[in-house]
């Protein structure tokens, strides 16, 4: 997660830093300039790694908490059947892991092997 922030806030420093020098910012913020595609490539790979990761602890957490509070844990009404339900809603709309994987995977390999 450390390196995911850094990454981003890179990338967020050269955009700033373009911003001051270059009036037609924004035209340079494309595929064509290597810099900024490899600080937005190395951002966007280390987030969905850290969003993986993030939603399988959680969910692996509360799971187990689930597990050790035994019947009182699984009562809706507890607060161990809250985080539970809270975690496994955050494997699917934080990005599905299974997409994510999907991302991860394109990322590593290169754009000859996008999956979507």
């Amino acid at each position: 997660m450390y390196r995911a922030g850094a990454a981003r806030q890179k990338l967020h420093d050269y955009v700033e830093n373009l911003k001051e020098h270059d009036a037609n910012w924004i035209s340079a913020l494309n595929r064509e300039n290597k810099e900024y595609s490899t600080l937005r490539n190395r951002a966007d790979r280390l987030a969905a790694i850290a969003k993986l990761h993030a939603t399988n602890a959680a969910l692996d957490c509360a799971n187990r908490a689930v597990q050790i509070f035994g019947s009182y844990g699984y009562q809706k009404t507890s607060r161990v059947a809250r985080h539970f339900l809270d975690s496994r809603a955050i494997v699917i709309y934080e990005g599905a892991n299974e997409v994510l994987k999907l991302k991860i995977a394109s990322l590593e390999m290169g754009d000859k092997y996008d999956a979507y």
